[in-house]
């Protein structure tokens, strides 16, 4: 298997763009939430858009979507979990890190997901004849230690890029040798005439010191001199 390595360009996306929730009549006003070691909590803002009341659980899980939310041993509080947030307005919900519970590292980011169900209110007028909905959405949560508060920019750069072809097929590595997470948007291989192939990006998130391979599904051959990798991702400063 011949092996190339390739120098890489970057493009970072925003990372406080409103993410709308399912049903679009509410957004919460992250993409993620950060909480840096320092700031020791956050506190996204959930806002109702629609014209009824919504009835909102929040809670962290470690990756498993589907434990159930009582079961979790998480090393934060979510402040007033449960809520009614009524039509028109909105509210900041307290994520705080919990001292007593804290085990997390001290030289790499955390990854846990923010859980957000909302339930719209019933109407009385409709009650017997209306099929009740739910929605489930969900977010990462990163802890980032103190130490990491100023390195993203260098993470970025730290990224390695490294086309693999064989007979049949050919993927590109990427190392994350950091310690922070990124998400990866679209990543291709770009020459000097424009766009030559797009990568496979069936993983969103990229974790410290991990290394994914991607599919190059219309590549067969070798990159030509002068190839770069281009990659677009996001990630969050912590405020």
């Amino acid at each position: 298997m011949r092996q190339y390595l390739r120098e890489a360009a970057f493009c970072m996306a925003a990372g406080l763009a409103f993410q709308p929730a399912a049903n679009g009549a509410t957004y919460v006003n992250m993409t993620r939430v950060v909480i840096s070691e320092k700031a020791g909590e956050a506190v996204p803002q959930l806002n109702n858009a629609g014209r009824q009341p919504i009835l909102f659980q929040l809670w962290i899980d470690k990756g498993d979507a589907s434990v159930a939310p009582e079961t979790l041993d998480v090393p934060f509080v979510v402040d007033h979990p449960v809520f009614r947030l009524d039509a028109g307005k909105s509210k900041g919900v307290r994520i705080i890190v919990d001292p007593a519970q804290s085990r997390l590292p001290h030289d790499r980011e955390s990854l846990f997901w923010l859980n957000v169900l909302e339930v719209p209110a019933r109407s009385a007028a409709n009650e017997n004849n209306r099929v009740q909905w739910a929605f489930h959405s969900r977010m990462k949560l990163i802890y980032r230690p103190r130490i990491l508060e100023n390195g993203l920019g260098e993470a970025l750069e730290r990224l390695k890029f490294q086309v693999q072809c064989a007979a049949s097929e050919a993927t590109l590595r990427v190392v994350n040798p950091s310690a922070y997470h990124h998400t990866l948007l679209n990543v291709r291989l770009q020459g000097e005439a424009g766009d030559l192939v797009s990568a496979d990006v069936p993983h969103d998130v990229l974790r410290p010191d991990e290394a994914i391979s991607l599919a190059l599904p219309e590549w067969k051959q070798a990159p030509p001199p002068g190839a770069r990798c281009n990659l677009r991702t996001s990630t969050t400063l912590a405020r």
